[in-house]
């Protein structure tokens, strides 16, 4: 039989921030799947669950992602710039946000200038880096990595 670990500091910080059971079963799910990379069987298996539970559980606590943030592996016959809107196109995805409604959140009368920064035709602007970090997620210096990656690309086109 496993030994019982108990963290009373952790309990108490998480009873006292109103997190409820099911909040910490769906996170401790949710960490299990990033770290044992989507395999369902190996983190049911550490979870101490059979799968076909997880399985249930997943539906039942509606966890739509596993992956916590998009890695886009450097790839010589995609530019910076398509590197860059497909982390934005995982990252808008991952949090269920339309095309539309992420224009909206940003600012723009249309859908248009998404599309042109998904497919890498459009660089995000400096004034809205911020914004896109807070709703998608993805760090500023990641971001802002990208974006300089795909600076450096166009003064080697140059």
């Amino acid at each position: 039989m496993q030994s019982q670990v108990r963290i009373p500091e952790l309990m108490i910080e998480c009873i006292e921030q109103g997190l409820k059971l099911h909040d910490l079963e769906r996170e401790l799910i949710i960490v299990a799947l990033e770290k044992y990379q989507d395999k369902r069987s190996v983190a049911a298996n550490k979870l101490g669950i059979p799968v076909y539970t997880l399985y249930k559980k997943i539906k039942k606590l509606q966890i739509k992602k596993f992956n916590s943030f998009p890695v886009i592996k450097k790839d010589v016959s995609l530019s910076a710039a398509k590197r860059l809107g497909l982390m934005i196109a995982q990252a808008r995805k991952k949090k269920e946000i339309g095309q539309k409604e992420l224009a909206y959140l940003l600012g723009y009368k249309g859908v248009s200038s998404v599309c042109h920064i998904e497919y890498g035709r459009r660089l995000i602007p400096i004034r809205i880096v911020n914004r896109v970090s807070s709703l998608l997620g993805i760090p500023i210096p990641v971001l802002n990595q990208a974006i300089y990656e795909v600076e450096m690309e166009k003064d080697k086109i140059a």
